[in-house]
């Protein structure tokens, strides 16, 4: 699988601090082996429909294809809100 970082989620990233947002970098890395990842959840009734648990940090995600497609990569706290 092939990961494409969109432009809300780099903005994401800017906003954390560095240290944390290059570890949650390495771990995206990772997701070009999905599904074959631990910590990744479907989730009901939102979008983006699936997550990547690193940490404190939530990385939420689609498939389309064989593309896995970041859209926002948030706290824990902020990741869930309506």
């Amino acid at each position: 699988m092939r990961v494409k970082i969109q432009e809300s989620a780099k903005k994401d990233l800017k906003k954390i601090e560095k240290t944390t947002a290059r570890k949650i970098l390495q771990q995206l890395k990772k997701l070009e082996a999905f599904p074959h990842l631990p910590h990744i959840k479907k989730l009901k009734n939102h979008y983006p429909p699936m997550r990547y648990r690193i940490g404190h940090y939530r990385v939420l995600f689609e498939v389309i294809g064989d593309e896995v497609i970041v859209v926002n990569v948030k706290h824990r706290k902020e990741a869930y809100g309506k």
